[in-house]
């Protein structure tokens, strides 16, 4: 059992989220109970987080208290400071909602994100098989209901699809997390926000 066991995936990307952000807040989404944004701010990294979960983020507060935690549902709105942020982290949270909401999300984050900012995510594989990408009953293609809640599992066509235009894929690998009870199948993207339309990976 690896229940609580260290999930280092933004290590390789601190250094970049530091020179990026450069003193401006960056935002999170889905920050749950403050795992990476105590790795964030640890750095020096001003953060803006959102979870609409009051017990995690009454858990993040204890655990991070130079942050900016804020209570909503990502399909909300997403809050913009005095500009748009440089960097946007997203960790396990956009796998809850159909492909129009989605989407309507992945806009969002687009559109609160500076132009050539960058946007990293780790989203549910269709190989997740320990964590309901099968034998569930299937509300739409690669989305399931999952007990109590509705999972969306993602391939590499449907990363591509969702983030299609606008944007310029810089990396995209499947990885395995072990930090809970079975391993975890997931994807873990980097994009640019692109000014100049669709991304020739995109495309492809």
């Amino acid at each position: 059992m690896n229940v609580g066991a260290k999930d280092p995936w933004l290590d390789p990307w601190l250094v970049e989220i530091e020179q990026r952000s450069s003193g401006s807040p960056i935002l999170e989404l889905g920050c749950g109970s403050g795992r990476d944004t105590q790795i964030l701010t640890e750095r020096g990294i001003s953060v803006v987080a959102i979870d609409k979960s009051t017990y995690a983020l009454a858990e993040a507060a204890l655990r991070v208290r130079d942050c900016v935690f804020l209570n909503q549902d990502i399909r909300a709105p997403l809050p913009v400071g005095s500009s748009p942020y440089p960097v946007i982290i997203a960790s396990l949270c956009l796998h809850y909602f159909n492909w129009r909401e989605t989407q309507k999300i992945a806009a969002q984050i687009r559109l609160v994100l500076e132009d050539s900012g960058l946007f990293i995510c780790r989203l549910n594989s269709l190989n997740d098989l320990n964590y309901g990408a099968s034998g569930n009953p299937q509300i739409e293609p690669n989305f399931y209901r999952v007990g109590a809640h509705t999972k969306r599992f993602f391939d590499s066509e449907s990363i591509l699809r969702l983030f299609g235009t606008g944007w310029e894929v810089k990396s995209m690998m499947e990885q395995t997390i072990n930090r809970y009870e079975k391993p975890k199948f997931v994807w873990e993207v980097s994009l640019v926000k692109s000014v100049m339309g669709s991304s020739p990976a995109a495309q492809a």
